[in-house]
């Protein structure tokens, strides 16, 4: 299995979990696993096309021993690459969101085979960003006005996989009955394996168009009783 192990960070307690987590990785290794030590301070420096590139490449231990001293956190805040005060090191959240989480390590798993690695009682989902990774919507066309709610009938597309409506996501609609601009939103389900990135969702636009009535027909029109005033069709 392949498995990240986050460790570090920027507190009083870093040395103690470099070293947790360096013991993490060693025994993990000694069972087989291929393991990616990260600070999660200073994060992922390395690139990969592929997730599983990273457990390619030699890990050495980050801490052997905890020192006696309290760390220096401006000194370590000193040594980081990255130019900003973001707790989270550079990569990581790219890294993680890149990978399956399980358990508290992150493994290579596909949506195809999730069914056939779960055990146990153990949750494992792969996530993808709806509102980032949408790749293609098709059928959104304008529609005209009829005095109830208008809907789509949409084809949803992310990463080249065709989503299930109700399953994957919910369409929710607003503005959708009178002539104008109408919204569609696209909000994946609470058991689906995509979410919304940063809690943005995805709307499309379509427009309600007026209705045709140069070809309409007329019923009840004839003549009335003459009484002084105004007179309309019964």
């Amino acid at each position: 299995m392949n498995i990240i192990v986050l460790c570090g960070g920027l507190s009083m307690e870093r040395d103690v979990s470099l070293k947790s987590g360096t013991m993490i990785a060693g025994a993990l290794r000694e069972r087989g696993h291929k393991v990616v030590i990260i600070d999660s301070f200073f994060g992922y420096r390395g690139s990969y096309s592929d997730p599983a590139e990273i457990f390619d490449n030699p890990v050495d231990a980050l801490a052997s021993e905890i020192p006696s001293d309290v760390p220096d956190l401006e000194k370590i805040k000193a040594e980081r690459a990255q130019e900003n005060d973001a707790r989270i090191g550079d990569n990581l959240i790219e890294v993680c969101r890149d990978l399956t989480y399980a358990d508290g390590v992150h493994v290579d798993l596909s949506e195809e085979d999730f069914a056939n690695k779960v055990s146990d009682s153990r949750t494992i989902k792969v996530w993808k960003y709806i509102n980032k990774d949408i790749t293609a919507i098709e059928g959104l066309t304008d529609k005209v006005y009829t005095g109830s709610e208008q809907t789509q009938n949409v084809t949803v597309t992310v990463d080249g996989k065709t989503l299930i409506a109700g399953t994957d996501y919910n369409l929710v609609y607003s503005n959708n009955v009178n002539v104008g601009t109408a919204k569609m939103t696209v909000h994946p389900t609470g058991e689906s394996f995509y979410r919304e990135e940063n809690n943005k969702p995805v709307t499309f636009e379509f427009q309600i168009i007026p209705a045709d009535i140069t070809k309409a027909s007329v019923s009840g029109l004839g003549a009335v009783d003459y009484t002084g005033s105004a007179q309309t069709p019964a």
